[in-house]
């Protein structure tokens, strides 16, 4: 294992999904948008005691809008979930795909975290593991997440509507 590699083309699943998803302290994520799978694996990690700090944009039009709404019910002061959906209002969208891992592992890269741009788009993906060029990765997310607000959620749907798809989100659980 290198200090940094560097992929490019399709499949990059099969470079920083495992790790991503192999967290035991830590993980930080900057994506604007996130899979409902990879929501729940997430979600599944916070609930298992991994320190997950997302940051992401509302109103992407994608399955991100759904992840983003089962985010906000999941939420509960015991679980060690921080996630801060950006309002376009503050910024057009979170374009940043970051991913730090236990602090010991930066991606940086063209991925969102979903199924079709790790295994189906041609991306493209630095992995750190130089400590301090991930300290530095990490300085800057935590600088980032600073200079955003913590904002509720625009939803676009009514309460009816969006308490609907969460449980339909829940029963595929």
């Amino acid at each position: 294992m290198n200090i940094m590699d560097r992929y490019i083309g399709q499949g990059m699943g099969k470079y920083i999904e495992k790790e991503i998803f192999s967290a035991t302290k830590s993980l930080l994520i900057s994506s604007p948008s996130i899979s409902i799978s990879f929501g729940k694996r997430l979600f599944k990690m916070a609930e298992d005691g991994v320190e997950i700090k997302v940051i992401t944009s509302d109103k992407t039009g994608t399955e991100g809008d759904k992840t983003n709404l089962l985010a906000q019910n999941f939420i509960k002061p015991t679980i060690p979930l921080d996630y801060k959906v950006v309002s376009t209002k503050e910024t057009p969208m979170i374009h940043v795909k970051l991913y730090v891992v236990d602090g010991k592992t930066a991606i940086i890269g063209s991925p969102n975290l979903g199924e079709n741009h790790f295994w189906k788009y041609a991306e493209y993906i630095w992995v750190l593991r130089e400590p301090e060029l991930v300290k530095t990765t990490m300085k800057d997310y935590e600088t980032r997440w600073s200079s955003y607000n913590d904002s509720k959620m625009e939803l676009s749907n009514t309460k009816r509507k969006s308490k609907n798809i969460i449980r339909g989100i829940r029963r595929k659980m």
